[in-house]
């Protein structure tokens, strides 16, 4: 499938991949913020205490950004399978 931009033709794959790297640079500053966020609650802990809570709201948030990309994949990739089983019958 092509998309006619001006007097050029991209690809939906190609789209898909520049609206995905967009929004991976996205997610990273909305992760380094909200992670710089957590580390300022830590009040009166020092050190290492601090570290924990940044390192573990950065794990957090990637842990979930992964399975949010895997989940959005899955149904893609069935959707796909779903229209080709329309196309082929």
């Amino acid at each position: 499938m092509h998309f006619q931009i001006g007097m050029k033709t991209k690809s939906t794959s190609v789209i898909a991949k520049n609206k995905l790297k967009k929004s991976d640079k996205e997610f990273i500053k909305y992760r380094d913020l909200q992670c710089d966020f957590a580390y300022s609650l830590g009040g009166g802990a020092i050190g290492n205490a601090l570290n924990m809570l940044k390192y573990t709201c950065l794990a957090e948030l990637i842990f979930n950004e992964q399975n949010n990309l895997i989940f959005i994949g899955l149904i893609v990739c069935n959707c796909y399978k779903i229209f080709l089983l329309i196309v082929i019958a």
